[in-house]
């Protein structure tokens, strides 16, 4: 069949899920060629499709956007703001964005105030950040917004609201990857203990 108006809000709502599930632009430019093709339809032309992944993309962001604007406050937004914005807490956030694979006590308990530490900023935004609906990849999304830029790109970002749902993104991110990486390290510590005791017997 033809490429019609109908199928073109088809290939669009396809091209915002694919977006929502954190797909790379070309591969979401495939998905839509494979989509049409499942569907029997005229495969539109490059710009078209190109025009659909990029504004799905952006529709993606702008009301990722608007709904965090709307239900989040200084009460929220304040908290994230100061790790990129305070000086004492610059020195934590330069520490979250690596998690330290040692399993060393002294290492374990760093990492263990450290996910103390983002483990309260995450509850305290995760009601606001929950609302979004975002899929765990879109949260990814938002998060790799804080950790690929460097602190100075960051403290440029002139738009607030912008700059706290990256780092509350941030925040449920490192939350979730630090409980997994301190489970792995107690698991490891546990593993060794126990094959040096049969060393020993």
């Amino acid at each position: 069949q033809l490429y019609r108006s109908e199928f073109a809000e088809d290939l669009t709502s396809h091209a915002k899920h694919l977006v929502s599930r954190r797909q790379l632009p070309e591969k979401i430019l495939f998905a839509l060629l494979d989509y049409c093709w499942a569907k029997r339809t005229t495969i539109p032309n490059y710009p078209t499709l190109s025009d659909i992944v990029t504004n799905a993309f952006r529709s993606f962001e702008n009301g990722a956007m608007a709904g965090w604007t709307k239900i989040s406050n200084e009460e929220v937004q304040r908290p994230l703001l100061n790790l990129v914005e305070s000086t004492k807490q610059t020195k934590i956030f330069a520490s979250l964005r690596k998690i330290d694979q040692d399993d060393s006590w002294r290492a374990m308990l760093n990492n263990a105030n450290l996910l103390e530490i983002v483990r309260d900023l995450y509850l305290a935004s995760e009601e606001s950040l929950n609302s979004l609906n975002l899929t765990p990849e879109g949260v990814k999304h938002f998060s790799e917004q804080a950790t690929k830029k460097d602190l100075a790109q960051l403290k440029r970002q002139k738009d607030k609201n912008k700059l706290s749902l990256f780092l509350a993104a941030f925040a449920q991110d490192q939350f979730y990857q630090r409980q997994g990486a301190m489970l792995d390290a107690f698991k490891k510590i546990i593993r060794n203990a126990i094959n040096t005791a049969k060393k020993t017997d």
